[in-house]
């Protein structure tokens, strides 16, 4: 998959040749459809790309605002696009707030939320955009009040959850609600923890470590709710996430899990597993659907950096319930990719082989996924240790490079006592022998490859002029 800067150089190449008004109906469905819960990667990048270009032509693009991003916007760092297994805390559903909208704006909230849609404009006017922030404001604490109102009486009568989570469509959805009303209750003291947060933190250690662990604890102070929440925020400034887990062994004094199990401070673990789960999981759907290699490599060694780095930090002993998620975590991704790679020799085989009766032309979809497995055998041979796949791995590229070795040398050898019918048929195998073996084998052998086959065609061609001559 092509990265977001290129996307998006492209996108905002074609939208120069776009009337201004085309443009601006582009940016109002892209945000439309944003409003309406479907916000991925791709729209945020046609978004983006459409406010650059109305920035260098000196246009402004009316923006359409949306009352619902207004009141979640305190969510956005604890937002998910992909649900890895049960609901996790500080983990929200994007796809739970439209719902959670929804039930505001039809049961709860009615006509607070008409007040503001009714008092937000289209013009950014400095007199509306207040008046927008503070109806905002004001709903935040409302739609907190209301929600926490019903919790409460879940205390009382423990139907009514049951109750409220069908209206919802799910118990998850109910919980993000639950999660939801924490961040905006302490939404400006969560605010002020990320602002006081290092932009990157490369690693937390010495003193970066005291000062963080003093600002959690600070947080946690006001309500220990937000002890997750905090986690989450200091986690996505770090480069390796997995280090988050110091803070909870530091607060422990132990890297032992028996120990930091029952310390307030495991749900640092959680969320490092949670986010290795969730790389897995989406690693194993991009395999099944080949989803380019980029995008899985880029998974699996986000997988990998954080599974190892839960192994490095932790001493998991094979009682404690974080072992058991592990094991089926990683058995789940190790057998999607033995299943992808093990295949390789035969596919390699099949598509090299010719037979004069059965030839055909190979497709370039099959070429480029046959290149696509080369690439992840070499990808994956940093992260065989963690799944388990050393042996495997091993097996499989041997007989790989052997049959691309064998099968090269056998078409060159056939191609130099070929007729006009197999030689055409025998000289895109060997193209595609040489694209293969490149990657499998290095540049090197792929050049002794070619040679082989121009000395090939060269004799070929010399033998079919030396009957011409004599027939002139």
């Amino acid at each position: 998959m092509a990265n977001s800067t290129s996307v998006a150089k492209r996108i905002e190449e074609f939208m120069i040749k776009l009337s201004p008004d085309a443009v601006a109906m582009l940016v109002g469905a892209t945000e439309k459809s944003r409003q309406d819960g479907e916000d991925d990667p791709v729209s945020r990048i046609i978004l983006q790309a459409a406010l650059n270009l109305s920035l260098k032509h000196g246009k402004k693009i009316p923006r359409l605002i949306d009352p619902s991003r207004l009141l979640f916007g305190p969510l956005e760092p604890f937002l998910i696009d992909f649900a890895a297994g049960p609901k996790q805390p500080a983990r929200i559903e994007r796809a739970s707030l439209p719902i959670i909208w929804t039930w505001l704006e039809r049961d709860l909230l009615s006509d607070d939320i008409a007040q503001l849609q009714a008092g937000i404009s289209e013009s950014d006017s400095d007199d509306e955009a207040s008046m927008a922030e503070r109806l905002t404001s004001e709903l935040r604490g409302k739609a907190a009040a209301a929600i926490s109102g019903i919790f409460d009486s879940f205390q009382e009568r423990p139907d009514e959850r049951l109750r409220f989570a069908s209206q919802l469509g799910s118990e998850q959805t109910l919980d993000d609600a639950g999660d939801m009303v924490v961040v905006l209750e302490h939404s400006v003291a969560l605010q002020q923890l990320n602002s006081k947060l290092p932009a990157r933190i490369p690693s937390l250690d010495g003193n970066i470590l005291s000062s963080i662990t003093e600002a959690l604890s600070n947080l946690i102070d006001r309500d220990q709710r937000l002890r997750p929440f905090g986690l989450v925020l200091v986690m996505a400034k770090l480069q390796n996430p997995a280090e988050i887990i110091r803070i909870a062994k530091a607060a422990v004094n132990s890297d032992s899990s028996i120990k930091l199990e029952s310390h307030p401070y495991h749900v640092a673990i959680d969320l490092v597993l949670y986010e290795a789960n969730a790389k897995a999981r989406q690693a194993q759907d991009a395999l099944r659907a080949m989803d380019g290699s980029v995008q899985i490599w880029n998974l699996l060694n986000e997988y990998y950096s954080l599974s190892h780095g839960l192994n490095v930090e932790v001493e998991i002993s094979s009682a404690s319930k974080w072992s058991k998620k592990i094991i089926k975590m990683r058995s789940g991704l190790s057998d999607r990719v033995s299943g992808v790679i093990s295949d390789a020799p035969r596919q390699i085989k099949a598509l090299l082989n010719y037979d004069k009766e059965k030839s055909k032309e190979i497709p370039e979809r099959d070429i480029l996924s046959m290149e696509f497995l080369l690439k992840l055998m070499i990808q994956c041979r940093k992260i065989s240790s963690e799944l388990a796949l050393n042996e495997m791995l091993s097996r499989v590229r041997r007989d790989s490079e052997q049959f691309l070795n064998l099968m090269g040398d056998s078409l060159v050898e056939r191609l130099r006592h070929s007729d006009s019918v197999s030689r055409g048929p025998l000289i895109e195998r060997l193209d595609i022998a040489e694209r293969l073996t490149r990657i499998a084998l290095g540049s090197e052998i792929a050049d002794l490859l070619h040679r082989s086959a121009t000395l090939a065609k060269q004799s070929i061609e010399t033998e079919d002029v030396a009957p011409e001559k004599q027939s002139a």
